[in-house]
């Protein structure tokens, strides 16, 4: 289970509530939009490059969790900083240092002296660089768009993240696929890594271009500690907050692993064909904008809402546990849409659950809370997947999905699930 931003429905060119009117947001969408293409080039190649040094199970949850772990423990001291200095400096710093590591593999890769701790340190530098550029992307809408903008703002900026990993893994598994069969993978995958290099050049001019923004709502000094404290006290005093961020750990912890190292293990051991993972993971993204629309178009009624939400989250464990014993493409793209729809829906609803039930003062904490429960278990699940599938790929993958699945199903029989929908929203600030 995981937090996303809200869809919302497109508006009028002519509105003025339409976005597109704010120069500076046109410069992020465009800017961010190129950029997260270029990052699906690089969520394709990764993967497939420590395949091809190593075939090691082990070596790849080893750079996931070397990615993942800067990125978890820095995550709240990363929201610190946006808030003493400004979303867009801080994301232009972020992107210029992983445009530099990227190009560092693409060139490491292309003249044949990458190496698995190569790998290793760049992915633990990209992680620092994520964990501070994350918390400026969730930041910097509210400072370049009026409230009204929001939603329609946050809409466009979802949809261009789902396009570009629909489309954006197609494109990188046929380049890849392309070069292997022309006796050169490595080329394939080094070049892949050079057009996420220059796709960060577009974002790193738009946010170059961008007015200064303003330090409205900026740090007033005080304690960041006391205020992480506060925010986690308030979540575990809280029955629903404290049992869907424990839910959510466990869930990730049980997902990511075995998905972000046991997807690419079965396409190329069992399809042989990078062009197939790439295929897959646009399946998936497929999915995921499927399930958004359909969350957006109709929600489940407030004494249903716990039980329908879990029951749509136990297909991905389900879905995971089908994967391990796919047998050909069509199998496994089959699994990726209906995984990825129920992780888009999921996605909509989980957000638009948290955000009026907390309070105003504490949105940005409590908000940072979730997304450090969806992050902080990937350094653990991602080596303790890759030791297991080292021995028993199969059964490693088919037995996390289907505990998954079962824990999901086993909460909806608490009350607490049960009556999610019903937790009142909190009083206007």
């Amino acid at each position: 289970m995981s937090a996303s931003t809200i869809a919302a429905s497109p508006v009028a060119l002519s509105t003025p509530a339409n976005p597109l009117r704010v120069r500076d947001f046109r410069l992020l969408f465009v800017g961010e939009g190129i950029s997260l293409a270029g990052d699906a080039f690089a969520l394709v190649a990764l993967p497939l490059l420590v395949l091809a040094l190593s075939d090691d199970a082990l070596a790849l949850g080893a750079v996931m969790a070397l990615a993942g772990a800067p990125r978890a423990v820095l995550m709240l001291l990363g929201g610190a900083v946006v808030d003493r200095l400004s979303p867009r400096r801080v994301m232009l710093a972020s992107n210029l240092s992983r445009l530099v590591l990227t190009a560092l593999l693409a060139a490491t890769t292309l003249t044949g002296t990458i190496s698995v701790p190569i790998v290793l340190v760049v992915t633990a530098l990209y992680g620092v660089a994520d964990a501070f550029y994350l918390p400026g992307q969730s930041a910097i809408l509210p400072r370049i768009l009026e409230p009204v903008q929001l939603p329609s703002g946050n809409a466009l900026v979802a949809s261009s993240a789902q396009v570009a990993m629909l489309l954006g893994p197609l494109l990188a598994g046929a380049l890849i696929g392309a070069a292997a069969h022309n006796g050169s993978s490595a080329a394939g995958i080094g070049i892949a890594f050079a057009i996420d290099a220059a796709t960060f050049l577009a974002s790193v001019a738009a946010l170059a271009l961008m007015r200064p923004q303003t330090s409205a709502g900026a740090s007033t000094g005080g304690s960041v500690l006391r205020d992480i404290r506060e925010g986690v006290a308030f979540a575990w005093r809280h029955p629903a907050f404290r049992g869907v961020l424990l839910l959510t750990v466990a869930v990730q912890a049980l997902i990511v692993g075995p998905f972000s190292v046991g997807l690419p293990l079965l396409v190329a051991r069992r399809l042989g064909d990078p062009a197939a993972y790439g295929l897959v993971i646009a399946a998936f993204s497929g999915g995921a904008l499927l399930g958004m629309v359909l969350a957006v178009a109709r929600r489940p009624s407030p004494g249903r809402f716990g039980i329908v939400l879990l029951a749509v989250a136990s297909i991905l464990g389900f879905g995971l546990a089908g994967l391990a014993f796919a047998p050909s493409l069509r199998e496994f793209l089959a699994i990726g849409v209906v995984m990825g729809a129920a992780n888009g829906w999921v996605e909509i609803q989980l957000t638009t659950w948290f955000q009026p039930r907390i309070p105003a003062p504490l949105v940005g904490r409590i908000m940072s809370l979730v997304m450090v429960a969806i992050v902080g278990v990937v350094p653990l699940s991602t080596p303790v997947a890759g030791a297991l599938m080292a021995v028993d790929t199969v059964g490693a993958i088919a037995g996390a999905g289907a505990l998954m699945g079962g824990l999901v199903l086993a909460a909806a029989t608490r009350p607490t699930f049960r009556r999610l929908g019903l937790v009142p929203l909190a009083d206007p600030a």
